[in-house]
């Protein structure tokens, strides 16, 4: 998985690329918080269907689709890969 720290409507947030099977509970609470607490930021779980985001669907503990719709405008993020430690979570 990737994740990136950037600012979307003002807000400074961690977002993370994820399979879609991430965004289905409980396995998206446990990430979310983990990942909050890792980052010390909100977090965004985005998956997508294609590298075009295509069908890119996302999930927050705050209304996340209008932050979707402002990192989808956004160009050239530096995506970077995500620790081990919050990879070890995952159930698959």
């Amino acid at each position: 998985m990737h994740y990136v720290i950037t600012r979307l409507r003002g807000v400074r947030m961690a977002v993370v690329l994820v399979d879609q099977r991430c965004l289905a509970e409980p396995h998206a609470a446990r990430l979310l918080a983990r990942l909050q607490a890792q980052f010390a930021t909100p977090a965004m779980l985005v998956a997508r269907d294609d590298a075009r985001w295509k069908g890119a669907r996302a999930r927050a503990d705050f209304d996340a689709p209008p932050y979707l719709h402002a990192l989808l405008g956004v160009e050239d993020l530096e995506w970077s890969e995500l620790p081990d430690e919050c990879e070890a979570e995952l159930p698959f």
